[in-house]
């Protein structure tokens, strides 16, 4: 078993109790940040938010009044997946009005820095929380088990000087598939009943993008409990962005 999943043994394991108790409540804050977890090799643990740029005056027309850049993950940006093709949930800030909002540009990378994907998109310049999911199509290479990942959000404030970059970065692992989580195991349960199965035995990226995707339809109170587990306590009356419309994505060749 890799040691940056050992963590979640734990949590996975305190989940399914809490499945048989019959418990609906989301993982507390210090469950969903992981225990003792490290991430593999010399890389260090990103953090949620950091910024290149200072707003407004330097390049990048950011509201004042917006939450910053922000992924949606734990504290310690770490999360799994059971999927080979997650999706990957962000804030986007709201841009000046007026103003011409920046290219965006998503990066997802395994830790010897080989990229896995990279696309860059422009935005209406509407604050809320965007998702993009890898492609199953157009030969993306889907993530491995038991292999960690970075990947990482960057408003692109000048494009000939990428240190002024806003940048938000998360860890992902894609772990297996338990019994406990097949599909067979999750036949006849309804989305919100898989969302919170998923939420409980600590599957971070699946549980917020299928809540989120819930939430979208329809208010959910497991929206709100997710995002105050991790302290995410600005975005929970964000709006959640249409892709469809709000981004416009171009596959941007590997250099």
């Amino acid at each position: 078993m890799s040691r940056i999943f050992r963590p979640y043994q734990k949590l996975f394991l305190a989940g399914l109790t809490s499945l048989c108790l019959g418990s609906l409540a989301a993982p507390s804050l210090a469950q969903w940040n992981g225990g003792s977890y490290r991430p593999s090799g010399n890389v260090g643990t990103p953090t949620r938010t950091q910024s290149g740029a200072t707003r407004g005056t330097r390049g990048c027309p950011v509201a004042e009044t917006s939450p910053s850049l922000v992924a949606v993950v734990p504290n310690n940006t770490f999360g799994v997946t059971l999927k080979s093709h997650p999706t990957f949930l962000f804030y986007l800030p709201t841009m000046t009005a007026g103003a011409t909002p920046p290219p965006v540009e998503f990066v997802i990378r395994d830790l010897d820095d080989n990229d896995i994907y990279k696309v860059r998109f422009n935005t209406d310049g509407q604050g809320g929380i965007a998702s993009i999911s890898l492609p199953e199509s157009s030969g993306v290479k889907g993530l491995e088990l038991n292999k960690d990942y970075r990947w990482s959000v960057a408003i692109i404030c000048q494009m000939n000087d990428r240190g002024r970059d806003i940048v938000t970065e998360g860890l992902i692992q894609r772990v297996a598939v338990p019994p406990e989580l097949s599909p067979s195991a999750l036949e006849g349960k309804s989305v919100v009943e898989e969302a919170e199965i998923l939420s409980r035995a600590g599957i971070w990226y699946d549980s917020v993008a299928l809540i989120a995707e819930i939430h979208r339809q329809r208010p959910l109170t497991q929206w709100t409990n997710i995002l105050q587990a991790v302290e995410l306590l600005d975005l929970i009356n964000q709006p959640l962005l249409d892709g469809r419309s709000s981004t416009t994505p171009a596959r941007v060749p590997n250099t």
